[in-house]
């Protein structure tokens, strides 16, 4: 069965582009942002912190997500309007939207941030650090 799904991406293009964007240009208050367009490429967009290891951090977690939200059957859709809505409700300096147990892709959001973290750890960077710089887009009140 897994092997008929990756046949059925194969299909389309398999293309995954993470492109650095000043935070303001975010579709919405998030530090990462993926959507798949039209020929099925998976697009990220990250907001620029000034470090080239928290665009890869943060690029990562979003590629594992959209990946695993394919594989799981959550729609696109989906996520951004639980994404849009938590974010009008919650401080996004102390929770995430993919952190909170109703969201669609709970499971996934929690593999991707298990990879980023490992990916942290062996890359050098202290984690507190760079949640610290991801959260400062937050605390900062940008709004998109």
């Amino acid at each position: 069965m897994v092997l008929e799904r990756w046949r059925r991406w194969t299909l389309a293009k398999l293309l995954l582009k993470i492109e650095l964007i000043p935070h303001e240009e975010q579709r919405y208050e998030t530090a990462g942002d993926w959507q798949i367009d039209a020929d099925g490429a998976i697009c990220i967009k990250v907001s620029d912190t000034g470090l080239r290891m928290d665009a890869l951090l943060v690029g990562i977690h979003e590629a594992i997500e959209v990946i695993l939200c394919r594989e799981h059957g959550v729609k696109e859709a989906d996520v951004d309007a639980f994404d849009i809505e938590f974010n009008r409700t919650h401080d996004l300096s102390e929770e995430e939207p993919g952190e909170d147990p109703k969201a669609q892709y709970f499971k996934e959001h929690a593999v991707a941030d298990v990879v980023e973290r490992l990916l942290a750890l062996h890359a050098g960077v202290p984690w507190k650090e760079y949640e610290d710089r991801i959260d400062a887009f937050f605390e900062r009140g940008l709004s998109c």
